[in-house]
């Protein structure tokens, strides 16, 4: 059983490491190379306001979820730190991007936490962490008098299974540059 606790800043790198090679396909399409996004992703991480869990095992980073109880905001200083990774134009191209995907997603209902990411390191796989990350993020989301826990996943991805099991059903789909996503969302209580 991994220890999972709250993040601080200095684990959002950590958490940025972890969430990279889980969502390299977006970032490349956003940015144009995944592996510009380790620049930036610790800065996004701060700019969800919310929930960020980190789960260790022998003191070493395995996993991360990042909850969200509003709309992402990005600081004035985004575009220029995208600036200086990839350029004037690739800039305007990510920060169009994501606006777009960020449209794509249904309305957040009142009381609704989304789940922005989750991933798990390649070696502590298939161990339960990514359930007991979705497990402490909602229980948190109950102390915190949330209604709906909501999620995008690419309809292809296993983690749907996952998601499914947890007790999400798809609410709805939707394509846009990045993908066919379907939309989850599980009610408490």
């Amino acid at each position: 059983m991994a220890d999972i606790r709250k993040a601080q800043k200095d684990d959002y790198v950590n958490i940025a490491r972890i969430l990279l090679p889980v969502f390299s396909d977006k970032a490349e399409a956003i940015l144009g190379d995944a592996g510009q996004a380790e620049m930036i992703l610790p800065m996004m991480v701060d700019a969800f306001k919310g929930l960020n869990l980190i789960a260790s095992e022998n003191n070493r980073p395995v996993g991360a979820i990042i909850v969200t109880t509003e709309e992402l905001k990005l600081p004035s200083k985004t575009f220029k730190i995208v600036r200086n990774e990839v350029g004037f134009f690739g800039a305007l191209r990510a920060i169009r991007i994501v606006k777009n995907y960020e449209k794509s997603l249904p309305q957040r209902l009142e009381g609704e936490v989304r789940l922005e990411a989750v991933g798990v390191t390649v070696e502590a796989r298939n161990r339960g962490i990514g359930t007991q990350l979705i497990r402490r993020a909602e229980e948190w989301s109950v102390k915190n008098d949330m209604k709906h826990f909501g999620l995008s996943v690419k309809t292809d991805n296993p983690a749907v299974r996952l998601y499914k099991r947890l007790g999400f059903s798809r609410v709805t789909s939707f394509t846009n540059r990045l993908g066919r996503w379907s939309y989850m969302r599980k009610t408490f209580g």
